[in-house]
């Protein structure tokens, strides 16, 4: 045991310092497991060298990652009952941003812009959905030369100096089926149209990866996209209303009369909120679309 924490220890230390900066998806579920393990090797390692327990360590170690489990397993249902009971949007209402060139002002987003520019996205339309009185998160619409694979650039604020950002992309067929490609992280758990089709892949950090899935997945199934006839801000709070019915009568969602007592989310939702914690943080995986 004490050699498996000296050979964790200096990978923990060069992933973390590896990802200052660039939070890459892959090195972070890496670097989580490495710290349960050595969190749980430390501990059974102090109680064993302490006399505090005669149990042997490898059991010791078996208590204390049950335990990183459970505390882990505390805060996040803790997170999710404050979300319950809380004013914040679970389901987003977008409108036109006054700012009608806002674009964040750090090197790796002017880098970003120039490359969809570069690759013949126009933007559509810049938009913002407030979170308080003074926090806000992003939408920035653009569309390819063709106009059907429409990308939306979505900022979240993080604090007061840290922006995290996704992409989106989406097309419409012909036949009224919604194509979505996209790599957001965020924790839902609920339900989606049956006529949406949905790849959602955390683990892809880079836009135009996730621009040649969206477009191989239209050749793969011999799909036809149609030009939009709507706004993004029509679009995108449309979409946002028919997920709000969808996930109120999949029983996500508790009825509006009884949400002053139970909160807004229901028992199987909350705990679907939960296991997509653990997938994303662990996996990198969601709940199956």
């Amino acid at each position: 045991m004490h050699y498996l924490v000296l050979i964790l220890i200096f990978p923990s230390l060069i992933l973390t310092y590896m990802n200052i900066g660039r939070n890459h998806p892959l090195i972070s579920i890496i670097n989580r497991w490495i710290r349960w393990v050595l969190f749980s090797s430390v501990a059974a390692v102090l109680v064993s060298q302490l006399d505090w327990s005669n149990k042997p360590e490898w059991l010791l170690f078996c208590v204390f990652f049950g335990g990183w489990f459970l505390i882990e397993s505390i805060y996040s249902w803790l997170s999710i009952r404050m979300l319950n009971y809380s004013n914040f949007p679970i389901f987003l209402t977008f409108r036109e941003c006054s700012y009608s060139n806002w674009w964040p002002n750090q090197k790796k987003y002017i880098h970003l812009k120039r490359q969809l520019d570069h690759a013949g996205f126009t933007k559509l339309q810049t938009l913002q959905s407030p979170i308080t009185e003074t926090v806000s998160i992003f939408s920035v619409v653009f569309e390819n030369e063709e106009k059907n694979i429409g990308l939306q650039v979505f900022f979240i604020p993080i604090s007061s100096s840290s922006i995290s950002h996704f992409y989106i992309f989406q097309s419409k067929t012909v036949e009224g089926k919604l194509l979505i490609t996209d790599n957001l992280k965020i924790p839902f758990g609920g339900y989606y149209p049956e006529d949406w089709l949905l790849q959602r892949k955390p683990l892809i950090s880079t836009w135009n990866k996730l621009l040649n899935l969206h477009e191989n997945i239209i050749r793969r199934e011999g799909h036809k996209c149609m030009e939009w006839t709507e706004t993004p801000l029509e679009n995108i709070n449309r979409e946002q209303q028919e997920l709000r019915r969808i996930n109120f009568f999949a029983g996500f969602l508790i009825p509006p009369h009884l949400q002053d007592t139970y909160g807004r989310i229901s028992a199987e939702g909350r705990y679907r909120i939960w296991k997509e914690m653990w997938l994303l943080k662990y996996t990198g995986r969601c709940l199956s679309l």
